[in-house]
């Protein structure tokens, strides 16, 4: 029964650990590898998880070393940093009222068009048809790489405001407006 105590005290040692590296993972914001970007999409769960492994962990332990304090206050961090992202979400202000449909009018809206172009995608006459088309107000392409960089050139005459952000690794953004943007700052 003991062997089974610690092999589970153990087993949750190394996952608790696991997640607060994770955590600390996610906390770097310009990374060019784009498979560290998944760690940004399951808070709510790293949440749980840190919540989970607390009380787990501060039941199961018996001797209060300073690695036990470590790894408490380790998780403690998680939940912090994981409660700070996803608090807006549960418990913050409603920032965007509720809309009511007959009150819009039309001098008050803008048109704007988001389209993930694919990196792999090489068939640019598609979209720039639908982009000349629609003229949006405001156009973001997403998955923009050195190629679709050069396709989008077309676009610069009627949008003056952009904001270009090519990559290869499949999070590259171009985002064009005929709205002027004050502070045009990239975080992803």
């Amino acid at each position: 029964m003991r062997t089974i105590r610690k092999i589970y005290l153990y087993l949750l040692i190394l996952l608790s650990t696991g997640l607060i590296i994770i955590t600390l993972l996610a906390l770097i914001e310009d990374i060019k590898l784009w498979y560290y970007k998944i760690l940004d999409f399951p808070r709510l769960q790293f949440f749980l998880l840190g919540v989970l492994f607390l009380l787990l962990f501060s039941l199961q332990n018996r001797r209060w070393k300073f690695s036990s304090l470590s790894l408490l206050s380790g998780l403690v961090g998680v939940l912090i940093i994981h409660g700070m992202v996803i608090y807006p979400y549960f418990l913050g202000k409603v920032s965007v009222p509720n809309h009511i449909v007959d009150s819009t009018k039309v001098e008050d809206t803008f048109d704007v068009l988001i389209a993930n172009v694919l990196i792999d995608n090489r068939e640019s006459e598609r979209f720039l048809k639908i982009a000349q088309k629609r003229n949006p107000d405001i156009l973001l392409a997403m998955e923009v790489d050195g190629w679709w960089s050069k396709e989008l050139q077309v676009l610069e005459d009627k949008d003056p405001y952009k904001i270009e952000y090519p990559l290869d690794n499949a999070y590259g953004m171009y985002l064009y407006s005929k709205l002027p943007m004050e502070k045009k700052d990239i975080k992803f």
